[in-house]
């Protein structure tokens, strides 16, 4: 009896000890698990936040581009719609086969101080907005010439462009001064009328005189060619 209690004794501290040996691994390995699931998470939580601000700074790149380029477009149109008369009656003249030897250009405010006549007083009680003035001297291979001056007046209204293109349209009534007259070598050079066009676009009236520089058939049908070109047509 006592033997077996010994053995009893025995086969209970086996049990035991077995025992203690195998919740030891199941806890080492639960805590592993745990730790490498923890880790795991980390670094997606990582990789996920790095990704969203890669994702932000090429957002905020793409935003800035994009305004850079619209800014870019926006000055591009900018520039290519200041085009001012001047140079466009040029393109005009010279697409027309008439050689543009020389450009003089003036802008001014005051219309009735660069006007005369009937023309002038219209302009004190009805003021301008704006006033772009141009004299060309021209040209061809057959060695004709002429010069021309041009007047562009921007009014406040499309009514009273109408209003002033009848009243310079009629004859005896005075003009918008030609620019060749105020500046260059052609102050002397008296404008006939016989190669006078007008126009209008909205509130912008123009009108147009050229006149041959030399007695001869080919400097007079240079100056009908170019009085009958528009502003910007």
């Amino acid at each position: 009896m006592k033997g077996g209690a010994i053995l009893l004794a025995i086969l209970l501290g086996i049990f035991l000890a077995v025992g203690q040996c195998g919740s030891g691994s199941a806890d080492e390995n639960g805590d592993s698990s745990s730790s490498s699931s923890d880790d795991h998470d980390d670094s997606a939580a990582s990789d996920h936040d790095s990704s969203d601000d890669d994702s932000d700074d090429d957002s905020d790149d793409k935003d800035s581009d994009k305004d850079s380029a619209e800014e870019s477009n926006k000055d591009s149109d900018k520039d290519s719609g200041e085009t001012d008369h001047t140079e466009a009656m040029k393109q005009h003249l010279e697409s027309q086969g008439i050689q543009v030897e020389q450009v003089v250009r003036s802008t001014d405010d005051d219309c009735a101080a660069h006007s005369y006549g009937e023309v002038r007083d219209h302009f004190a009680d009805h003021p301008c907005q704006s006033l772009e003035r141009a004299w060309y001297e021209l040209g061809d291979d057959q060695g004709d010439s002429a010069v021309m001056s041009v007047a562009w007046v921007e009014m406040p209204d499309a009514e009273d462009t109408a209003d002033l293109q009848q009243l310079v349209d009629r004859p005896g009534t005075g003009n918008i001064t030609e620019l060749s007259k105020e500046d260059g070598p052609y102050q002397d050079v008296t404008y006939s009328g016989w190669y006078y066009r007008s126009g209008r676009d909205g509130s912008t009236f123009h009108s147009v005189q050229a006149e041959p520089l030399a007695d001869n058939q080919g400097s007079r049908e240079l100056a009908r060619r170019a009085s009958g070109a528009t502003a910007a047509d």
